[in-house]
């Protein structure tokens, strides 16, 4: 009960983050991947 009381935690965390940072429900997850590959340097 607990690990599901976690999860359901870190669920919740990481909608909010999307949702602040505006790509909440609308972005794909190939989207997604090609907004972090913009922002972040690959060596």
């Amino acid at each position: 009960m607990v690990g599901q009381r976690a999860a359901a935690a870190r669920d919740a965390v990481k909608k909010e983050a999307l949702r602040r940072a505006g790509i909440a429900g609308q972005t794909t997850p190939a989207e997604l991947r090609r907004l972090v590959d913009n922002l972040v340097d690959t060596p």
